[in-house]
């Protein structure tokens, strides 16, 4: 318990350094709640919590958080622009629903072929794969559905928009010239690809 504990207060002061302190709480909250999600489901599938269900949870971990980051971010850039909280909200989740829900697809569909492991070894890595995809699922539903809720008031706050963000600005930008630099010489990048 003290292990996660101190991993999901790892993620929040990562995910605080580059978003709004806010923001990066409910993104943070999204693991515990994806994590429960797929305790409470697992059981209705005749799986129990054993070391492979954790492995496969901890595996997932990382694309979990990946879900809300996009989404949450995606939000407050809407909210930076201008928008109303709830215009913001919604416009923001729309601009990336699907791109998400493809990532979580495709991720999905990379472990389906774990299920047609025939055997005794096929009987105990079906867990992995359904433990995934669970995860993922109820990642999917808590970054679509429960986040933007979360958020809403936090965009309504005015102190809260520019916190923890000013510094990244001048590294911002300096990306975005190194790109267009980069960009410029495409065909030379293709070539030396090649």
């Amino acid at each position: 318990r003290i292990n996660g504990i101190i991993g999901l207060f790892l993620v929040f002061l990562v995910l605080a350094v580059f978003l709004n302190v806010g923001v990066s709480f409910w993104v943070a909250m999204g693991i515990p709640v994806s994590l429960m999600g797929t305790l409470m489901l697992l059981p209705f599938f005749d799986v129990e919590l054993d070391s492979l269900t954790m492995a496969a949870m901890v595996l997932v971990i990382g694309i979990i958080v990946d879900d809300a980051i996009v989404v949450a971010e995606n939000i407050f850039q809407h909210r930076e622009k201008g928008e109303s909280p709830l215009e913001a909200a919604v416009n923001g989740l729309h601009e990336v629903a699907l791109p998400v829900f493809t990532t979580v697809a495709t991720t999905i569909l990379a472990f389906i072929p774990l299920f047609f492991i025939k055997g005794m070894i096929g009987k105990f890595v079906f867990v992995i794969p359904l433990t995934v995809s669970v995860s993922l699922t109820m990642s999917l539903l808590e970054s679509n559905f429960i986040l933007p809720a979360h958020l809403l008031p936090r965009l309504s706050s005015r102190k809260q928009q520019n916190v923890g963000r000013g510094w990244f600005r001048p590294i911002r930008k300096r990306f975005e010239e190194l790109l267009y630099r980069m960009l410029e010489l495409r065909y030379m990048w293709l070539f030396l690809a090649i």
